[in-house]
């Protein structure tokens, strides 16, 4: 079916899906264009949303110099893989003893906000590894309420049916069209 540019496909039995969705998964296997979490909000950076294959991002700064660079999934993959093996974690362990020791802490002080202190422990270890950013002491910190703000409006962008843009991918042109109208 086709709903408004949009391709759906309607399986009435298991086996057909199987046979697509697991068995041919290299074939099949994508993610859905998220326009406003992953093209608007991170600036197509943002490795979850990254689309299986090579694209090609953009970045213009001050407008006056244009940087493109090739990503794809499998390469930011790659990355992000060898500085998490069991071998480089262990460069971490400190860093993540000192988590647990202010987790701990945290939790004893205040057992009531336990999600919090949960919150600023996992925010903090991986500011830490990383950016190389200083441990993240309290839960009122200025970059948790940023990194928490940020990914609650990822969530919102990403639930399907939030904006129309996803429906009218055209609709992301609309601004450049208005600034050409008016010029």
């Amino acid at each position: 079916m086709n709903a408004l540019g949009q391709p759906i496909l309607v399986f009435n039995s298991l086996k057909p899906a199987a046979e697509l969705l697991d068995r041919r998964a290299s074939i099949y296997s994508g993610r859905p264009r998220l326009i406003m979490a992953h093209e608007v909000l991170s600036g197509g950076l943002f490795t979850a949303f990254l689309p299986y294959g090579d694209l090609w991002v953009c970045s213009f700064l001050l407008q006056i110099r244009a940087e493109c660079l090739a990503l794809s999934w499998r390469r930011t993959r790659r990355a992000a893989h060898e500085v998490l093996t069991q071998s480089a974690v262990r460069r971490y362990h400190s860093l993540l003893c000192k988590e647990g020791l202010l987790l701990a802490s945290g939790l004893l002080a205040s057992p009531e906000a336990l999600e919090k202190h949960f919150q600023r422990a996992a925010a903090s270890a991986i500011m830490s590894i990383v950016y190389d950013y200083p441990t993240l002491e309290t839960e009122n910190d200025k970059t948790i309420k940023e990194i928490h703000a940020f990914g609650d409006r990822t969530s919102v962008a990403a639930t399907p049916g939030t904006y129309l843009v996803e429906l009218f991918p055209w609709m992301l042109h609309i601004p450049e069209m208005l600034v050409l109208i008016f010029m």
